[in-house]
């Protein structure tokens, strides 16, 4: 879930706003409370608690959190990528 190693349990609501910022991870980073809570259609208490559930004391961190998981899910993407090439690379050009 995210940057956690465990499932939490979430509402429905909870689970619209998971949602979006699964789906929207590279704008959501930029967002204030404010702009999430209006694309969510929630208040920014809603979005508080969200975060909190998330070992967060508050918006500020859940996304500090949210940016280095979105950094770390792009480093292993590059990596694999970069892998898979000199892979390619040596079943052409080194078979025997």
């Amino acid at each position: 879930m995210l940057f956690l190693d465990k499932t939490i349990e979430l509402n429905d609501t909870e689970m619209d706003i998971y949602n979006y910022i699964a789906t929207n991870l590279d704008t959501v980073i930029y967002m204030r409370i404010r702009d999430l809570a209006e694309a969510t259609h929630v208040s920014t208490t809603t979005i508080l608690r969200f975060c909190r559930k998330f070992g967060c004391s508050g918006f500020s961190e859940f996304r500090v959190k949210l940016q280095m998981y979105a950094q770390e899910r792009t480093k292993v993407a590059v990596d694999m990528s970069d892998e898979t090439t000199y892979i390619d690379f040596f079943k052409t050009n080194c078979a025997t």
